[in-house]
């Protein structure tokens, strides 16, 4: 795993990690109101619906939107509580399984923003399971 400084959205990395819960909304769209799931959400309008039925069909557990190029990252149950250290660390093996070999992944601080976490919690938690495919962008 690497860490630089930058904008995760102009990471030229293959892909992206969008940090998610699992709380559809009655519209049948995944909750994502704030942070980088937000963010994704603007970019990608139709994002919501495609990781709510993911959600709905699989349970919590990350997934490729080949689409997109997202991954999603789930780091909490409820968009109201804070993220799950053991959910951060389950997501980021899942995500080490399933990411392409030959592809890259920028990711910003999973847990950190609206999760509520600190770094120097999560890092050494996720630090021996994401390998060097995957950067961890800060601001």
């Amino acid at each position: 795993m690497k860490e630089c400084q930058g904008d995760l959205w102009n990471s030229g990395c293959d892909y992206t990690a969008v940090t998610t819960n699992s709380i559809i909304k009655k519209n049948g769209t995944l909750v994502m109101g704030a942070g980088v799931a937000k963010q994704a959400s603007l970019r990608y309008p139709g994002l919501p619906r495609i990781l709510a039925e993911h959600v709905r069909k699989n349970g919590n557990i990350p997934y490729i939107v080949p689409e997109y190029r997202i991954v999603s990252f789930p780091t909490k149950y409820n968009w109201k509580d804070p993220s799950d250290l053991s959910l951060i660390r389950e997501s980021a093996r899942k995500i080490a399984d399933i990411l392409p070999i030959d592809s890259s992944c920028g990711l910003s601080k999973p847990g950190c923003g609206n999760g509520g976490l600190k770094w120097e919690q999560v890092k050494p938690l996720i630090e021996d399971i994401l390998d060097d495919r995957f950067t961890v962008f800060s601001l």
